[in-house]
């Protein structure tokens, strides 16, 4: 959506990995009339968003929107150097902004008070040298979490890029995490240790009804004997391999890697 032509837009962002959608807020602050278009522009985005969350096709879409923009606003006086001149139009551009921020539930991403980490622009008019604090980078606050943003110098600019990585806390697709299984059941099948204790675990667990926790503390017994029969069945094999291969004048340097072939050997 368009709300200022080259000035401010609005989108819904779907992403199709993780199934979430969000809202994001562009804006380039039009300072073409200097304060007075400033404050304007601030209104209108204002308005606009007030009207869409109150709108009926957007009410139950509407969390919230993550809102990136330039320097050209800046809430506390430390952000610039020297401190911009105080006036009633910067006052009420400052509470319309505040305003936008409740209305897209925005929380600053550098930190609720000035910029501690350097200005992202520096620039000169007339005879006076002035900087201002990056201060537009603003995520949902409650649902999303964010690291510090950081400025890198750029080449084709006197501006500085801002990065800063965010995400959300509970996303409704989670990475998925393998369950645990028991080794290759054919590193198993000729150990009388493992199947002999498997057996006797089964037989106490079927000697009363099967419950949900009966069957899950069996199982993950199961899984752990398995596992340690395993690394013990693999260590003897590599003690049996090195005997043999050290009887063949193999020297120690090389023992690794010719059990690791004669393994593979076997496998095959």
């Amino acid at each position: 959506m368009v709300i200022v032509p080259g000035y401010a837009i609005l989108a819904l962002i779907h992403h199709w990995q993780s199934t979430e959608s969000f809202w994001l807020l562009g804006v380039y602050g039009d300072i073409s009339n200097g304060s007075a278009s400033l404050l304007t522009f601030y209104k209108h985005i204002r308005n606009f968003i007030a009207d869409l969350v109150l709108s009926p096709d957007h009410t139950a879409s509407w969390s919230g929107c993550i809102t990136t923009g330039d320097w050209n606003l800046v809430v506390h006086p430390d952000d610039h150097s020297p401190h911009s001149a105080d006036s009633a139009q910067k006052r009420q551009s400052i509470n319309v902004f505040k305003h936008i921020m409740d209305l897209c539930h925005l929380q600053d991403m550098a930190s609720p008070s000035a910029y501690p980490q350097g200005f992202t622009f520096s620039g000169n008019t007339g005879r006076k040298t002035w900087s201002s604090h990056l201060d537009s980078i603003y995520y949902l606050m409650d649902s999303w979490f964010t690291d510090r943003p950081s400025t890198v110098p750029t080449l084709w600019s006197d501006h500085k890029l801002v990065w800063a990585k965010c995400g959300i806390i509970s996303p409704r697709v989670q990475i998925t995490v393998a369950a645990p299984c028991l080794p290759n059941i054919d590193s198993l099948t000729h150990s009388k240790k493992f199947w002999g204790l498997a057996l006797a675990k089964y037989k106490d667990l079927t000697s009363q009804k099967v419950t949900l926790e009966s069957w899950s503390l069996f199982k993950k017994d199961i899984l752990s004997l398995g596992s340690r029969v395993w690394k013990i069945s693999t260590a003897e094999q590599s003690s049996k391999w090195k005997v043999a291969l050290r009887g063949d004048a193999i020297p120690l340097e090389d023992l690794p890697a010719a059990v690791e072939a004669a393994q593979k050997y076997v496998k095959v």
